[in-house]
């Protein structure tokens, strides 16, 4: 039995993309754009742990974005220091998501933005992996995963988090660097190698098959018995 295949292009949300790459200072527009509370909740994606960091506690010198967030800060006081800066981070409205976090806090995190109790979000590529979120503006300030550019596919996948169906019909996307340029990615049909792959199908056809001849067979046998029950 030939499986039929289709591909199509569908996007549940309308996505706004805007065009920052020509500013002088991205760090000054960057700070400019998280104190505009339309853009909120916003995921702001960076190269590495260590600049998600960085960031995230300059932003919180420089402005406070939610006061909802000031149990969590002081929860993160008494179990890890309050000497740790993330803390100021938190407790201005700047969250964080990286591999490096402990993953309790990061979920909580999570959950919090998503109820705008941290309206600000930075991030790395962790949270377009299977990560939950309900962002409305998308920032992509980085270019690269650590220090690799990241191709078009992964681009797509941190630009698809703008907007959320039910929340956010439109998402906005801002882009501080140049795009990839934009390639077609074939995907097979199959998750494994093409002749692991044709063993499948051809194991699936002997399946249909067999399915075939035994529902045959039980029209037959069901038939006779229908036969031999009428009268002479």
């Amino acid at each position: 039995m030939e499986i039929p295949i289709f591909t199509y292009k569908f996007a549940t949300v309308a996505v706004e993309t805007y065009d920052l790459k020509g500013v002088e200072n991205k760090q000054e527009r960057l700070l400019e754009e998280l104190g505009d509370d339309t853009h909120w909740p916003a995921l702001v994606f960076v190269s590495s742990p260590g600049r998600v960091n960085r960031l995230a506690i300059a932003s919180s010198k420089e402005m406070s974005v939610s006061d909802g967030s000031a149990e969590l800060a002081h929860w993160m006081k008494e179990n890890f220091g309050p000497t740790w800066p993330l803390i100021g981070a938190v407790e201005h409205g700047f969250g964080v998501h990286h591999a490096r976090m402990p993953r309790a806090l990061s979920s909580r995190m999570v959950r919090m933005f998503n109820d705008l109790d941290l309206p600000v979000l930075f991030c790395t590529s962790t949270l377009i992996e299977g990560v939950n979120t309900a962002a409305k503006t998308v920032m992509i300030y980085d270019k690269a995963i650590d220090r690799e550019d990241f191709d078009f596919f992964t681009f797509s996948n941190i630009r698809g988090r703008a907007g959320r169906l039910g929340q956010h019909h439109v998402g906005r996307v801002l882009l501080f660097n140049e795009p990839p340029a934009q390639t077609d990615t074939d995907v097979s049909p199959t998750i494994f190698g093409d002749e692991e792959g044709h063993r499948m199908i051809m194991s699936s056809r002997s399946v249909m098959r067999t399915l075939r001849f035994r529902l045959t067979r039980a029209s037959l046998n069901s038939n006779l018995r229908s036969d031999s029950r009428e009268p002479n």
